[in-house]
């Protein structure tokens, strides 16, 4: 399939690519910045959603649609519903999914991711702004030392990009 098909917006490259350019932005930003957890969480939320889409991009489909569209789009098959927007589960259910799915994914991550999407939908939802007075120390380590943290391809990403953080992080913390 090429990279116009439906099947490309939930589609393991294209994810897993989206967690390293949010990550990017996260390392670009100071440390004492609220944009460090910020960029932080949304890279994390797409290593999760694309450790799912490596085994299916179905994972990653609402299921509640009676017709079945987002499941179709998730195969590649272009749904016959005028101006269709696919739609995708919420974090909620990706993270019990990576429970179900992820060997190595622990009660504890399981536990911390919700945290900080919670914190990470204050932000984006509210008036409040919890990562202005968010430190690193509450927060970091238990990111960075996850090395296989929503591990479950066989493509070595995680620990790599694991690595490049923890060491940008001796570096300029």
């Amino acid at each position: 399939m090429t990279t116009n098909t439906p099947q490309s917006v939930w589609n393991y490259d294209l994810l897993w690519a989206k967690a390293v350019l949010y990550m990017g932005r996260a390392l670009e930003m100071p440390r004492d910045s609220e944009l460090f957890p910020f960029w932080s969480s949304l890279a994390l939320e797409f290593v999760a959603r694309a450790s799912l889409a490596y085994l299916s991009p179905t994972l990653l489909a609402e299921a509640g649609d009676q017709d079945g569209r987002h499941l179709l789009h998730a195969l590649g098959i272009e749904p016959k519903v005028k101006g269709y927007v696919p739609k995708s589960i919420q974090i909620s259910d990706v993270l019990a999914r990576c429970k179900q799915i992820v060997p190595a994914f622990t009660e504890d991550m399981e536990t911390f991711s919700r945290g900080f999407f919670n914190k990470r939908n204050e932000e984006l939802h509210s008036g409040a702004t919890p990562f202005s007075s968010l430190p690193n120390h509450s927060w970091l380590p238990r990111f960075t030392k996850r090395r296989s943290f929503y591990y479950a391809t066989k493509k070595n990403h995680w620990s790599i990009w694991s690595e490049e953080m923890k060491l940008k992080q001796r570096i300029q913390c």
